[in-house]
């Protein structure tokens, strides 16, 4: 397990900055990273074009919509970052698929430079995260992987959690 780094401030989709650090310091979290492309999606590198988990924003936002008070219940907040151009597009984002959790944007790729983050370019220039998840617990990551099934990932997430709790690791 690795503790998760210092100083990681990143900007709320109402414009404020948040300090991911101290609060993953003070809170067991789920940290959805996604790529949300938009129109960039449409002019993916043909090498990317076939990758599981490239498309899916929305399914999976609102699948952890759906399941955030399950999170709740065993005591973990669910945070998503995304790299939007715009707070506005990404609060828009964030109203469309009803998500009751933190939204964080990370246009600088602060969390890439913390974490060694892949990330890609798409077709038009724009950069992105490629899909991941990652579970802090204690202030330590105790999960870090890329997915490739955007609507499974919460369910995943969710028995992962579970299984943590139980001991099962």
């Amino acid at each position: 397990m690795n503790k998760f780094p210092e100083n990681i401030s990143l900007k709320t989709c109402e414009g404020g900055v948040f300090n991911l650090s101290e609060f993953v310091g003070r809170n067991d979290c789920v940290i959805v990273i996604y790529p949300k492309m938009g129109q960039s999606g449409k002019t993916l590198p043909c090498e990317l074009n076939s990758r599981a988990g490239m498309t899916g924003c929305t399914p999976q936002n609102l699948a952890y919509a759906a399941l955030a008070g399950e999170f709740a219940a065993l005591g973990y907040e669910v945070i998503a970052v995304g790299t939007h151009e715009s707070l506005t597009a990404q609060a828009e984002f964030k109203a469309s698929v009803g998500a009751p959790y933190t939204f964080l944007n990370d246009d600088g790729f602060a969390l890439r430079a913390a974490l060694n983050l892949p990330t890609f370019r798409a077709g038009d220039g724009r950069e992105f995260y490629f899909r991941r998840t990652i579970i802090v617990k204690n202030g330590a990551i105790i999960a870090n992987y890329e997915v490739s099934e955007p609507e499974n990932d919460a369910a995943n997430a969710l028995n992962f959690v579970r299984d943590y709790r139980e001991g099962h690791f």
